[in-house]
């Protein structure tokens, strides 16, 4: 076949076979097309024939991205595919002139092939409308198609792909017709066919196809020679992670201030229970107190009436004696008056005589009661021979003493008799529970399990009626043991499988003879409980084991065939939580260490003695432990009741003492007048009697001698009376006192009626601890004294701590409102805050609810937000944080493995000469602020962990979040300080340096920007660094020989204003890169490109209306031009 170009090439890569259109722009209605095939060629014809219009489909086809083209025209795709080639006036006004006016009816094809030596790729873009809306596919095909013979006839349903694809089926695995519907997935596709480096490889062939001398050259090599940091994504990915880790620190934040604004809650209600028991206290003992003054009056009255009763009898009986011994002297008077007046001095002598004998009689009973009395004393240890004051207050000694010992004896609560009774008790217990340990004793060393008594014994006569065998039916305990190491949850375990450790478990061949025997059974005498066992499949590996359950801390034995059904039912029905007190309310089902036992809102404590003692354990299939405790535990009761016994012994012995006591003291008591047992007044009196008997026996004057001696006794009577008279008055007053005495006695006892049923030991005891100093000699003369000080003490106190009381609940209420609804500042920060707090009441009786919320955060929530932000800036944020800046750390590197990749491009070019040098990029760090700053901060948000590790400082971790805070959030708020800043590009300063290649020693000459230089070094700077580029995206390697390269540049407006050297430069820097260029110039500047080009295509324009283009040789295209013979009418191809 015959060609136009004379020129072949013999370079491997992608160059332009040929390219058609068809309803492109100006080009109408038929097939255009130019066929550079695979060579450099020119584009020429006049200004407005159409050659940018041709050249922007060639454009398109390559540049399918709208953003990487169209930078200097406002023609869009639209108006192309129309037809538009000007305007005109109108009346209506300007009005755009179309080839293509109906949009249902036009369409646009645009079609290129390249060829690498004997493979083929085909670009094709076909455009149409769809109602007003234009569509589009986009093809790459690995085979030379052209638009006559694969794509016409077009139509908008489709057919035409169909007819393709079945004119070209797929190769084996590997399609021939590629279709996209859109452009990004057809650049994609484009890319990695012609092995370009990236999308900037497009990007460079719209800057050479509008190629342009560079300003700065810094600016030139970021924005056209180096890809945009592609680092959006990595930053959202960041910013989730940020945004989490934000969130986390916000729920902590928001739970500290909670807690911050609950404490004020918690420790008032705590001062305000305080303040609460304080006045419960108080109240207790303002109302113990009159009780406790009372029962003290009633005690003290009693004492004292006693006392003072015993003083009125003896006065009584003094006032007796005196009136006795009165009214014998009256009688001596008499008789002394009479003698006087009758001188009967052997009638009275008689008298005095007979008077002397009874009074010697009297005398001596007295002696015998006084020797009576005093062996009395000796028995109950009081002095002999007591003066008349001594003796009544021994008397009251005795009856105090006798009152003591009868109380001791008799006292309901805490007497002997009581004493003994309850020593008989638990003496009879003690003898009773070892008689039942060592039956179980018996049993424990005929058996293995630890489970005896009543329900062992009816396992047994089960197991005897049905023939079974234990490990058949056996106790569910006998399976079960808890493990050596957990043995201190051994008492709380204990104490929650002890109901199911006591059931039997029946399995079904057994069950129904079970439930017969169990049924019918008249003489059951006691309680049994069994499970029916029916054999199925038990999920427990599906049943979740908590780390501090019941299961955990338990071993079942596991040759039983029970054991999966035993786990079943521990995982489900008793897996509580072994925890602490305060971690109790947590849980749903849980146990403390002490056996306190939580099932939901139930909570259960048994403390009875059963329930703690070893040898009461039932769990476990070896009882040797048990064994040894209970022969322990025989062994101490064999002590206890030897003990008992002793003090039984002993009590008795104290009854007995007591008794005797009691008796000597009733004796005692017998003598309850002095004058029983005064002799020595009967002495005196005796005496007397007989100086006057002597006096009357020795006296000469008779009658003056009576006179005397009725003088003296008259004067005996007149003291006598007076004695008398001062006894009566005594007597009167002491009764009326004892009287009063007795009076509030009975008020004491009618108010003490009312609390009779009251045991106030306690309350008694608290008191006089509270009041230790106050009470200090309560007696009859203080208590009145005493009990108004402590009644206004307890009132003072109570009126101190409720107005503490009242002041405390104004604070509560008012931290309680601060908590509900604080600050605004708080409010803002926290715009969830009321989500937490609206259902909260304000009153104090909703302080629970408060305290409640305080505990979870405390306790749950704040420490979860803690754990929870710690490990995930320790694990997510630092890794983001890292990997982010690693990204861009690579980034860099890469740019500047870019840079020494055109530098390696750049070395081939020989940039003058003579001498000869040439270029090499250089990347500088940029130390603008911004970038500075920013660098600083991708570094200076790491925290010590070393530190941290060492001191455990929250704050550590806090600075290094608030870093990172300020890094993200300055970069979420400035879209366009983050682009620049994570744009790696904007990292580095480009500058190129020219060096000398005989002499690299030599200084280099430094280009920054071409503002300097002249049009023609401009112009070869920019050459220069363009290749360069266009070698290092294009995938041309040192050899020139990358088989799947593209070696394709279009250059629009060529060498219209440079003078041929450059031009030259240009070409010859094409050709060592080995490209094919497509040159696209004025019809006047044809012969600077002639050295260098196979072919011209020449575009002209018909009736300013339609274009064409068609192929020439260079000497036929100069002909044209020269002679201007390109005429419309002279075209016939």
């Amino acid at each position: 076949m015959y060609s136009l170009f004379s020129t072949k090439t013999d370079e491997a890569g992608y160059r332009l076979q040929y390219f058609e259109v068809f309803n492109w722009g100006t080009f109408d209605k038929e097939i255009f097309k130019i066929s550079p095939q695979c060579n450099t060629t020119l584009i020429t014809g006049a200004n407005g024939s159409g050659k940018t219009t041709f050249i922007q489909g060639l454009l398109t086809l390559i540049v399918p991205e709208k953003r990487y083209r169209f930078y200097e025209h406002q023609r869009t795709e639209e108006s192309y595919v129309l037809g538009e080639y000007g305007d005109i006036e109108t009346e209506t006004g300007r009005q755009i002139q179309r080839l293509r006016e109906e949009k249902e009816n036009a369409f646009s094809i645009l079609l290129a092939t390249f060829k690498n030596e004997e493979k083929f790729v085909t670009l094709i873009q076909a455009r149409w409308f769809s109602g007003s809306e234009m569509k589009r596919k986009y093809l790459i095909a690995f085979k030379p198609l052209t638009i006559e013979g694969d794509i016409l006839p077009f139509n908008a349903n489709g057919d035409w792909l169909k007819q393709l694809n079945k004119k070209y089926p797929k190769q084996g695995n590997k399609e021939v017709i590629q279709l996209f519907d859109g452009p990004s997935k057809y650049a994609e596709a484009l890319l990695k066919v012609f092995g370009m480096r990236s999308a900037k490889a497009l990007t460079l062939f719209d800057q050479t196809l509008r190629l342009k001398v560079m300003g700065s050259l810094d600016q030139f090599v970021r924005e056209n020679m180096l890809e945009e940091s592609k680092i959006e994504d990595d930053f959202q990915k960041l910013r989730s992670h940020y945004q989490t880790l934000l969130d986390i620190h916000r729920n902590m934040q928001k739970a500290e201030k909670q807690l911050e604004l609950l404490k004020p809650v918690k420790a008032k209600s705590e001062e305000l229970e305080k303040t609460k028991i304080v006045l419960k206290e108080l109240s207790s003992l303002r109302e113990t107190s009159p009780v406790y003054f009372f029962k003290n009056k009633e005690n003290i009255f009693t004492g004292e009436i006693e006392k003072e009763a015993l003083e009125l009898k003896r006065i009584t009986y003094k006032e007796a004696e005196i009136k006795i011994a009165i009214d014998a002297d009256r009688d001596a008077e008499k008789t002394l008056d009479y003698d006087i007046r009758n001188d009967e001095t052997g009638k009275q002598i008689l008298e005095l005589e007979k008077e002397i004998k009874g009074k010697s009689i009297e005398k001596g009973r007295r002696d015998d009661k006084l020797v009576k009395y005093n062996k009395a004393a000796v028995k109950i240890s009081v002095e002999e021979n007591p003066n008349e004051k001594l003796f009544y207050q021994q008397i009251i000694t005795a009856t105090k003493k006798h009152s003591d010992i009868e109380e001791e004896l008799k006292d309901k609560e805490n007497g002997i008799q009581k004493k003994l009774r309850g020593l008989e008790n638990e003496k009879e217990a003690a003898e009773a529970l070892h008689e039942e340990k060592a039956k179980e004793l018996d049993e424990l060393t005929k058996q293995k399990n630890n489970i005896t008594g009543r329900v062992s014994e009816i396992r047994q006569e089960i197991l005897f009626y049905t023939q079974a065998t234990a490990n058949e039916i056996p106790f569910i305990g006998e399976l079960i043991q808890v493990l050596p190491k957990e043995n201190k949850w051994e008492m709380a375990i204990e104490k929650v499988l002890r109901n199911i450790a006591m059931r039997l478990i029946v399995p079904e061949a057994y069950y129904k003879q079970v439930n017969t025997y169990v049924n019918d059974n008249k003489e059951l005498k006691g309680k049994i409980v069994y499970e029916r066992y029916q054999e199925n499949s038990f999920m427990n590996n599906m049943l979740s084991k908590d780390k501090d359950s019941i299961f955990s801390k338990i071993e079942i034995r596991r040759e039983s065939e029970y054991a999966d059904w035993i786990e079943s039912q521990i995982k489900t029905n008793y897996n509580f939580i072994c925890t602490t007190k305060d971690d109790l309310p947590t849980y749903n089902k849980a146990v403390t260490i002490n056996g306190l036992i939580k099932s939901g809102t139930r909570h259960e404590r048994d403390e009875r003695q059963k329930t703690l003692s070893r040898e009461n354990y039932v769990l476990g299939w070896d009882n040797k432990e048990k064994i040894k405790f209970t022969r322990e535990a025989l062994k101490q009761l064999e002590i206890l009741i030897k003990a008992k016994r002793e003090e039984i012994t002993k009590l008795e012995k104290r009854q007995n003492r007591l008794e005797g006591e009691k008796e000597d003291i009733t004796k005692f008591l017998q003598y309850d007048s002095y004058s029983e047992i005064d002799w020595q007044v009967i002495s005196l009196e005796i005496q007397s009697l007989t100086k006057r008997k002597e006096g009357i026996e020795k006296s000469n004057n008779r009658v003056k001698l009576l006179k005397a001696q009725l003088k003296e006794l008259q004067t005996i009577i007149s003291v006598k009376d007076g004695e008398r008279e001062k006894l009566i008055v005594e007597r009167t007053t002491k009764g009326s006192f004892v009287t009063e005495l007795e009076t509030q006695l009975n008020l004491c006892s009618i108010f003490l009626e009312d609390f009779k049923e009251i045991d106030f030991t306690e309350k008694f005891l608290a008191f006089e601890e509270k009041f230790r100093k106050e009470l200090v000699g309560l007696d009859f003369l203080t208590i009145k004294l005493k009990e108004d000080s402590v009644t206004e003490l307890i009132q003072a106190q109570a009126e101190k701590e409720g107005e503490k009381q009242r002041k405390i609940e104004l604070q509560l209420q008012s931290a309680m409102k601060n908590f509900k609804r604080p600050e605004e500042v708080v409010m803002q920060t926290f715009r969830d805050w009321t989500s937490d707090t609206h259902k909260l009441g304000e009153e104090l009786n909703y302080v629970e609810d408060y305290i409640v919320i305080h505990d979870r955060i405390e306790k749950d929530e704040l420490i979860e937000y803690r754990t929870k932000f710690k490990k995930y800036l320790n694990e997510d944020m630092i890794t983001g944080m890292s990997d982010f800046k690693t990204l861009l750390d690579s980034q860099e590197e890469q740019i500047r493995d870019s840079i020494d990749a055109l530098n390696d491009s750049l070395k081939k070019i020989e940039f003058k000469k003579n001498p000869q040098t040439f270029i090499q990029l250089f990347a500088e760090r940029d130390h603008s602020k911004d970038i500075d700053n920013f660098r600083v901060s991708l570094i200076d948000w790491k925290p010590d962990i070393a530190d941290y590790e060492k001191s455990k400082d929250d704050q550590i971790l806090e600075r290094s979040f608030l870093k990172i805070k300020e890094l993200i959030d300055k970069l979420t708020a400035n879209d366009d300080w983050r682009k620049r800043v994570t744009d790696v590009r904007n990292w580095l300063k480009f500058l190129a340096k020219e060096f000398y290649r005989e002499d690299m020693k030599r200084p280099p000459k430094v280009y920054e920007n071409t503002a300097k230089l002249s049009s023609g070094e401009q112009a070869q700077i920019t050459y220069t660094i363009m290749g360069a580029a266009i070698a290092y995206q294009y995938g041309i390697l040192k050899d020139g020989m990358n088989a799947n390269s593209f070696r394709f540049i279009c250059v629009d407006e060529a060498f219209a204003k440079q003078d041929e050297e450059k031009a030259d430069y240009l070409m010859d820097l094409a050709k060592k890169l080995n490209l094919q260029m497509l040159l696209v110039t004025p019809d006047d500047k044809i012969q600077i490109a002639e050295p260098y080009i196979s072919g011209v295509h020449i575009v002209h324009r018909v009736n300013n209306r339609n274009s064409r283009i068609f192929d020439t040789t260079i000497e036929q295209a100069k002909k044209i031009i020269s002679e201007k013979t390109l005429q419309t009418s002279d075209y016939n191809n």
